[in-house]
């Protein structure tokens, strides 16, 4: 629920944006999101204590409603147990838009399979501790 963390600038758990956010689950009351609310509601966080993950959607350009986040700490559990940014399967991403991160404590980076966008990032100099 989008609501519960309007506004906050650390996030206690992790972040996950799924194709769903955006088309709703009206059986479990989940309403759909659209970028507006994501800006909205997301442009002060400023910290993630868990993982990131952006998987399967189908309508976001980049990542810039995050402009304030600067770290992610990567605390367990991790997405699927390695990593704590994981950005995949978006058909739309041009660009990631994360101009303020700074620093990955803990955990791995995956960006793939994103068909718009051009993957040349390097992200080690993020890494707190690179071979995680």
């Amino acid at each position: 629920n989008i609501q519960s963390v309007c506004g906050i600038q650390q996030l206690t758990g992790s972040l996950l944006i799924h194709n769903i956010s955006f088309t709703g689950y009206p059986d479990l009351g989940i309403q759909p999101l659209n970028v507006e609310d994501l800006s909205r509601c997301l442009a002060s966080l400023q910290q993630i204590d868990g993982y990131l993950a952006v998987v399967n959607t189908d309508n976001l350009a980049n990542l810039a409603f995050l402009r304030s986040l600067n770290r992610i700490q990567g605390t367990h559990p991790l997405y699927r147990n390695a990593y704590s940014v994981y950005i995949s399967g978006n058909t739309q991403m041009m660009s990631l838009g994360l101009q303020s991160l700074k620093n990955i404590n803990y955990g791995s980076v995956a960006v793939r399979q994103n068909r718009m966008l051009c993957n040349n990032t390097d992200w080690s100099f993020l890494l707190r501790n690179p071979s995680s």
